[in-house]
């Protein structure tokens, strides 16, 4: 494969794909569900960044690096990583020959997948591998792909334009490489570090981006979410259930709301835990739980690291196999991907608005000040008799005038001020049946009212009248005023490292990457406007540019404090800068330059 080979990051051919068309069938789940007491799914997580350091500078994979310079720290773990990397493609097939049940969730950054292409010759068959357990039916049932951003992003740093553009070109990636079939039956969503955002039109964009692209679950850790308060005197509270799924709440300031069915996954980022098969062993201690009034097994969900740590090296096969001559003598204890799960819940007549309701951690604290601002804004409005009986407020005539006014502040559930849970506001009629028993066939309940949620956010006064612009303006104000006032508070989102900050410190790539967004979309506009409805996605310079921007979002530049990785950012910036300088639909004249991003020296 040459230095001058481009990650697929647009396909028109395979549009379909990418906004979530269904797969021709479904596999079967071979698991006695009437048997089980309780399931746990193993997520791993697999990711190398990629960097300027090839033969004369070119975008190479940092695990490429690693076999090529041994003197470097860790170079000796290249190795085993890319044994780590296909080792699934072996483990799962010789389990099911020995007449076990196995399941694993993979979830492999574009990042890696696009270095391991550049190694073609050197990877030792990862592909074949992980092509057989993608595609071949007697696998297929065993192993459940996620999708993620594809330059391994944190999405509450990515420019919110960019959040659809990484969940996109991972997907074409993907389907690039492994088919159109197996792409259609990426149904779950593993964020980067498992973080969420918790800045409301960031959350917002990241789930719209989701429910618009076919996914029907994520993936989120425990101690990012929070209750959603249903009384004024009451606090957000850790989640009370973290092994049930639960339906996390998106709301952007100007009143738009989506939903996503999100499954939980408890505990840190201990790679020791999932290398020793704990999720298995905490799932022996749980039992069935009753949600609409069906008895359902819970779920113990865990992701971590597939290849990092002497454990997940070392001890986890081992590990693994143990686990499933265990289960294949008690059938009370299984391992259930999450597509599976969701599937037979919902199979069972459990339907979204059973489910507990959860929102971004922070979110609370910041929609009760946003009410207050409100109530400030719009003090008690005076209501009259309408001709026909019902209640007006001043100055809006018809009901629909009512409800619209209404939606203006995060008024999103119309039950919750109309007193008519069938109704969402802000939805048009026909998007308000997307409620469906069967989201993994359906879609979810995107944008919906129900009686469940009906009492969230009227304790907030949301129901004050405030235009779109008006609520943005009082989430922005509140947002200052609580992280002047409240040294808690924060709009960075949350992971399962929250030690660290991803934003905090590292302005000198924070900084570049949203100059280099702005610059790429400027050119997206300046383009369209000129050409119309031409289209971009075969042009080399557009996709370049693409290339640099997401690869400047990785978390890996701001991981490990400053030195070579933040450099390495600049670098990435500084090329792409050079490659936006001329507008889209200009060829490429460089010198020493390749498409996978060598010197950038254009003449």
């Amino acid at each position: 494969m040459s230095e001058t080979f481009l990650p697929v990051f647009t396909a028109p051919e395979s549009d379909a794909v990418v906004h979530g068309r269904e797969a021709s069938s479904t596999p079967a789940s071979l698991i006695d569900f009437d048997s089980v007491s309780a399931g746990f799914c193993t997520v791993l997580h697999m990711h190398q960044p990629s960097i300027p350091c090839g033969k004369d500078g070119t975008v190479i994979s940092n695990l490429q690096y690693m076999f090529e310079h041994p003197e470097v720290q860790d170079a000796h773990n290249a190795g085993p990583f890319l044994d780590c990397y296909g080792r699934m493609g072996d483990i799962i097939p010789r389990l099911i020959r020995q007449g076990h049940n196995p399941r694993v969730s993979l979830d492999y950054s574009g990042t890696l997948l696009w270095g391991l292409q550049q190694m073609h010759a050197t990877n030792n068959g990862v592909f074949d591998k992980l092509k057989r357990i993608a595609n071949d039916p007697q696998y297929i049932p065993h192993v459940e792909w996620l999708g993620t951003f594809w330059a391994h992003a944190v999405a509450g740093s990515v420019p919110v334009p960019d959040i659809e553009m990484q969940i996109v070109s991972w997907k074409h990636h993907f389907a690039s490489i492994f088919g159109a079939e197996a792409m259609q039956r990426v149904k779950g969503f593993s964020p980067p570090e498992m973080q969420l955002p918790n800045q409301p039109d960031t959350l917002y964009e990241l789930v719209r981006s989701l429910n618009k692209h076919g996914y029907k679950y994520m993936l989120v850790q425990e101690h990012t979410i929070e209750t959603i308060p249903a009384d004024a005197d009451d606090q957000a509270t850790h989640i009370r259930t973290p092994h049930l799924p639960h339906v996390l709440v998106a709301q952007n300031s100007a009143g738009e709301e989506e939903r996503i069915v999100v499954l939980v996954k408890t505990q840190g980022s201990d790679t020791k835990l999932v290398g020793q098969m704990q999720p298995y062993y905490e799932a022996k201690t749980l039992s069935c739980m009753e949600v609409g009034g069906v008895s359902i097994p819970p779920l113990v969900t865990q992701i971590a690291d597939g290849e990092n740590g002497g454990v997940m090296m070392n001890e986890f096969p081992s590990a693994f196999d143990r686990a499933w001559e265990d289960i294949r003598d008690n059938k009370a204890y299984v391992g259930i991907n999450g597509s599976e799960y969701l599937r037979y819940i919902f199979s069972k007549g459990v339907s979204m608005t059973d489910l507990p309701l959860c929102q971004a951690k922070g979110q609370a604290k910041l929609w009760a000040y946003v009410g207050k601002i409100g109530k400030e804004k719009v003090p008690d409005t005076e209501s009259h008799e309408s001709v026909d009986g019902s209640k007006t407020t001043e100055g809006a005539t018809t009901v629909s005038e009512q409800k619209g006014a209404a939606t203006g502040l995060l008024g999103y559930v119309s039950g919750m001020i109309w007193g008519n849970s069938d109704e969402p506001t802000g939805t048009d009629s026909a998007q308000q049946d997307t409620q469906t028993p069967d989201i993994i066939d359906d879609g979810g309940g995107r944008k919906t009212g129900s009686n469940q949620s009906s009492a969230i956010y009227s304790r907030h006064g949301l129901d004050s009248g405030l235009s779109a612009d008006e609520c943005r303006e009082a989430v922005t104000q509140a947002i200052k005023a609580l992280s002047e006032s409240d040294h808690e508070f924060h709009m960075e989102g949350a992971s399962w490292t929250n030690e660290r900050s991803w934003v905090n410190g590292y302005q000198n790539v924070t900084g570049p990457m949203h100059e280099l967004s702005a610059k790429f979309h400027s050119r997206v506009s300046e383009f369209n406007a000129e050409h119309g409805d031409a289209t971009l996605e075969k042009d080399e310079r557009y996709q370049m540019a693409m290339l640099y921007v997401m690869l400047l979002q990785c978390s890996c530049f701001r991981y490990w404090g400053q030195g070579d990785w933040p450099n390495y950012a600049r670098e990435l910036f500084r090329r792409g800068v050079l490659v936006l300088e001329k507008p889209f639909g200009t060829p490429i004249d460089v010198v020493g330059f390749s498409a996978a991003g060598g010197q950038v020296t254009e003449s």
